[in-house]
């Protein structure tokens, strides 16, 4: 089976799918950039791909852009990614009634008023006036994706469970991935957030100065950083926890890894705005237990509450200091749910299982049956 992924640049969370998938079609998959990856990308740590034999830049010159059209036209399935440079590949597809999957997390992080977007208005209109009686299905980034769907009376009955699927570790040996819970105290937490308003590095803080407050032997270590970085220092300044909570700055992905196997959980504060948050897989890959916000795009999907990791309820600090508080006090608990979180991912929401689904789901789709998943990636959303 030959199929395309189309967005604007290749990144880590989609790479071990990527790859997966050109083992699984045999060399028939192919990943289609439209856009070269932007520096600030780079500077945080993000790989350069440039030796896959799967990868099309498509950006660099006129014939890797027309390879790139007969690609897409010519494949027996097409995942588009969220960015307004593959609307017209969408647009050819359909027009051949040719299996097409839009892979986009939520509309709607800043509410309705996201309608206002040309990125999200026009493709509305296109699939009103064109694309609904079309092979023309979404897969959801989000665990919200949906729901904004539904809301414009798009993909009704056509949304399928997906997400990103960053490494796992799965080549690591249990007992050393979970080495850290030999040590309970001080009890390990750790952040990975650009430091912007939406993702509420304060709450992060305030959580800190609950824990202190409360006796909790404890250290935090932030990693990340942005606009907000000075007002998080000012804040840890002010509530004294120089001691206890450290700003580490950017450091690669393989090292955050490396981090979240040194930690015993991960804190996770954004709000509505954070379309998947990749780190959730990653945290649950390495053994870290994630305590996260009810809003991030990930969590409904991949964590149910006290049983592969904890969830409070978004932009509740009290919620919040509650539920972080009594894990601190239970690290026993904390690494059961460390232990099921990395179930979860290493078996159904791994990379290559969202390989196997996609493939399934699209024969399926192809011979007019049912998604064969009752959960997990490629089940209804």
């Amino acid at each position: 089976m030959k199929i395309i992924f189309i967005s604007n640049f290749l990144n880590p969370h989609q790479y071990p799918v990527a790859k997966a998938l050109y083992k699984m079609t045999d060399g028939e998959y192919r990943f289609v950039e439209l856009e070269s990856m932007p520096d600030s990308f780079r500077q945080s740590g993000y790989p350069d791909y440039d030796k896959e034999p799967w990868l099309i830049k498509a950006w660099r010159s006129e014939d890797l852009s027309q390879e790139a059209d007969t690609l897409v036209l010519d494949a027996d399935v097409v995942i588009a990614g969220g960015c307004a440079a593959v609307e017209p590949y969408i647009d050819k597809r359909l027009k051949l009634n040719k299996l097409t999957f839009k892979y986009t997390e939520r509309w709607f992080k800043r509410g309705l008023l996201n309608l206002l977007s040309p990125n999200i208005f026009k493709p509305v209109l296109s699939y009103h006036l064109k694309h609904r009686k079309k092979p023309y299905y979404l897969l959801c980034a989000s665990a919200f994706s949906a729901y904004d769907a539904n809301i414009v009376g798009t993909f009704k009955d056509k949304a399928y469970k997906w997400g990103y699927f960053p490494k796992t570790g799965s080549d690591v040996c249990d007992e050393d991935i979970f080495k850290i819970f030999r040590e309970p105290y001080p009890f390990r937490i750790m952040t990975v957030c650009r430091m912007l308003d939406w993702k509420q590095p304060e709450m992060m803080v305030k959580a800190a100065k609950y824990l202190h407050d409360n006796k909790v032997e404890f250290i935090m270590d932030m990693y990340g950083s942005g606009e907000r970085m000075e007002v998080v220092r000012s804040l840890i300044k002010k509530y004294d926890l120089e001691a206890v909570v450290s700003m580490r700055g950017n450091i690669s992905n393989e090292k955050i890894h490396e981090e979240m196997q040194n930690h015993h959980c991960l804190l996770f504060t954004s709000n509505k705005r954070e379309g998947w948050g990749a780190v959730v897989n990653e945290a649950m890959a390495n053994g870290c237990t994630v305590v996260g916000a009810s809003k991030i795009g990930a969590v409904p999907y991949l964590i149910k509450n006290r049983y592969n990791g904890i969830v409070f309820k978004d932009g509740d600090q009290n919620d919040l200091n509650n539920k972080l508080l009594e894990l601190t006090r239970n690290v026993t608990d904390c690494e059961r749910l460390a232990r099921k979180a990395r179930e979860t991912i290493t078996i159904l929401w791994s990379p290559e299982e969202a390989a196997k689904r996609i493939i399934k789901l699209s024969e399926s789709i192809l011979h007019g049956e049912m998604s064969p998943y009752m959960d997990g990636p490629c089940s209804i959303a």
